[in-house]
């Protein structure tokens, strides 16, 4: 499934959320804000709770996630 991450800037989580891993298949850049393709059998909640944890919370903090 992939998500759309607005107002969280792709050059500055691009590193960070290719991290991890085990959640995330795919990052790609969008004019605002960041896509992520999430490997199956993660969803939107595992995604906002890694979002909301440090050091992605800092950049990510005022964002807005949905299903694209």
């Amino acid at each position: 499934m992939k998500y759309k991450i607005e107002n969280c800037r792709y050059e500055l989580v691009k590193d960070l959320l290719s991290s991890l891993d085990s959640l995330i298949a795919n990052v790609e850049k969008d004019e605002q804000g960041t896509i992520v393709t999430l490997h199956e059998g993660n969803s939107q909640f595992d995604l906002m709770r890694a979002l909301k944890q440090d050091p992605l919370q800092m950049f990510c903090e005022n964002c807005k996630v949905y299903a694209v």
